[in-house]
């Protein structure tokens, strides 16, 4: 992981990998590569979701429940999609977000 990749998008030091040579003939790689099953980890990302509710009895039997939820309430960016196509021309960077704020709200009537 290169330092500074929220600015550059560079996630990977695409120097750092080389491609496994392939046969000629076959185009099957000619040996096994090296590098282990999920030693490359993707972007850690954080979110918080609130809720607000409110119970209102409207009679004895009625009740009004009024909410307010949000879904990544600090509105936070969460880069993902990193290229592992090591053949990519945008291998290691960065090509999307996910997670805008989502405001819902709701009224539950319970009789």
């Amino acid at each position: 992981m290169l330092g500074g990749f929220a600015s550059s998008l560079q996630f990977l030091n695409a120097a750092a990998f080389r491609q496994v040579p392939l046969g000629a003939v076959s185009r099957l790689p000619l040996r096994p590569g090296n590098l282990g099953r999920n030693a490359v980890y993707g972007l850690a990302f954080w979110n918080l979701d609130a809720n607000l509710a409110k119970s209102i009895a409207v009679t004895e039997r009625l009740q009004l429940q009024l909410r307010l939820e949000m879904l990544n309430a600090t509105n936070s960016t969460m880069l993902s999609g990193v290229v592992t196509n090591i053949t990519a021309a945008n291998f290691g960077r960065i090509t999307s977000t996910r997670g805008a704020r989502v405001v819902q709200l709701g009224a539950r009537m319970t009789f």
